[in-house]
């Protein structure tokens, strides 16, 4: 179904060494994680368009963070955005996976991912099993490796690694101004 254009998968990978809760959710991970799927959720809207209605079915997680408020910032963030009144996001809901078929299938191809980005099929017994997955969605989304963010956005398959190091960069090495 991927290579039909039917299902789209994006993933964001987040390397939680560099996640400073403390700082930035007053020491709330489940806050932090929150606003990781809000980073994600909110990469359709910019790039499907503000004008398209996204109805987003999330694994079921135990979190005070009720899915409702994150619909209510995403589509306010939306309406910035575009300049315009718009609620592209009409449902943000957690779902138990064992229902949903879709969730599934994401929870295998993002373990597949996590287990070559955490370079666990390097170990002394790599699971053959898993390591034949990551090879199989490796091979079926066209690309080399898992453990790298894909060269193309917005493509079926898209794995994103978030870059806490980049506005580090630009204040080291700020553009030159002509």
């Amino acid at each position: 179904m991927l290579d039909k254009g039917f299902l789209k998968y994006y993933c964001l990978v987040i390397d939680t060494s560099k996640v400073n809760n403390k700082l930035f959710n007053g020491g709330d991970k489940e806050l932090g994680f929150t606003k990781f799927v809000f980073t994600l959720l909110y990469k359709f809207a910019r790039q499907y368009g503000y004008a398209n209605n996204f109805y987003c079915f999330l694994d079921h997680r135990v979190t005070k963070h009720d899915p409702d408020t994150m619909k209510r910032a995403l589509n306010a963030k939306s309406r910035k955005d575009a300049r315009k009144n718009v609620a592209p996001y009409r449902l943000v809901t957690y779902t138990h996976s064992d229902i949903s078929r879709i969730i599934q299938l994401t929870d295998i191809v993002t373990g597949a991912i996590a287990y070559e980005t955490n370079m666990r099929h390097l170990s002394l017994r790599p699971a053959p099993h898993k390591v034949a997955l990551m090879k199989h969605v490796a091979n079926k989304a066209n690309v080399a490796t898992l453990a790298t963010p894909t060269q193309i956005y917005g493509e079926k398959f898209d794995i994103w690694h978030m870059d806490f190091d980049a506005e580090i960069r630009r204040k080291l090495h700020p553009p030159r101004r002509r």
